[in-house]
C-alpha cells in the first residue's frame, strides 16, 4: 500500500502481514503491530510471527503486522533521520535533516491507522508501535506524546532506542510531564538496551 503525506514529497510504503486464519474467521478483530523501518525489518518480523503462531497452535492473538517503510530503500537512512527524530538535531548529532517526528506521528495517526482500520478488521484498542535505534527513539517519542494527547497505541516496543539524541531530550520531556497527565496504567512499554 502506498500513502502520501502532507509533509514529504516521498511516498510511504506499507507492508501488511495478515494472520494465517484471517480470511477463515470474519468475526474476529486482530491486534495490529506498526513496525518502523518496514523496508529493513518487515520480512524478518513477519516470518518470526508466522513461526511463533505455527508452534503455538493458537491464533486468537495473532496480529496484523504493518511495516511502515519508504518507496526507495536507498534513501531510507536520511528519511528516517528526518521522520524518527524530534526536535531538530543539535549540531553535535550531525544529522543532515531531522526533527519532523511530530509530523510523522501525525501522519501515522491521521493517515496510516485509518487506512489500515478501513481495510482490515482491527482491534482499535490493541495497537502496538515497534522500532529499533532511531525507530526506538520514535517509539518513546510516541509514548511521550501519548502521555499528553489522546491515546493511539496500547503497547510500545523500543529496541535499543537512541535516547542520546538531542542531549537526552526525551528523558527530560517525560520527566517534565505532570504526574496527573501520565496515564501509565494504559501504557505497556517493552524496552531493550544492548551493545
Amino acid at each position: 500500500i502506498t500513502l502520501k503525506s502532507d509533509f514529504s514529497e516521498e511516498p510511504f510504503n506499507l507492508f501488511v502481514r495478515l494472520p494465517k486464519n484471517y480470511l477463515k474467521d470474519n468475526t474476529r478483530s486482530c491486534p495490529v503491530i506498526y513496525l518502523l523501518d518496514g523496508n529493513a525489518y518487515f520480512d524478518a518480523v513477519a516470518n518470526s510471527a508466522d513461526n511463533y503462531f505455527k508452534k503455538k497452535k493458537k491464533d486468537f492473538d495473532d496480529p496484523i503486522i504493518v511495516g511502515i517503510g519508504y518507496e526507495n530503500a536507498y534513501v531510507m537512512d536520511s528519511l528516517r533521520d528526518r521522520d524518527y527524530t524530534f526536535p531538530k538535531a543539535l549540531a553535535v548529532d550531525s544529522f543532515r535533516i531531522s526533527g519532523q517526528g511530530d509530523k510523522f506521528y501525525d501522519f501515522i495517526k491521521s493517515k496510516v491507522i485509518p487506512a489500515i482500520d478501513s481495510m482490515y478488521r482491527t482491534d482499535k484498542n490493541n495497537r502496538t508501535i515497534a522500532g529499533h535505534s532511531l525507530g526506538g527513539y520514535f517509539v518513546l517519542y510516541s509514548m511521550a506524546r501519548q502521555l499528553k494527547d489522546p491515546p493511539v497505541f496500547k503497547n510500545f516496543i523500543a529496541v535499543s532506542p537512541s535516547i542520546y539524541y538531542h542531549d537526552k531530550y526525551l528523558i527530560i520531556d517525560i520527566e517534565r510531564t505532570p504526574a496527573y497527565q501520565k496515564d501509565i496504567e494504559n501504557v505497556n512499554l517493552y524496552l531493550t538496551i544492548g551493545e
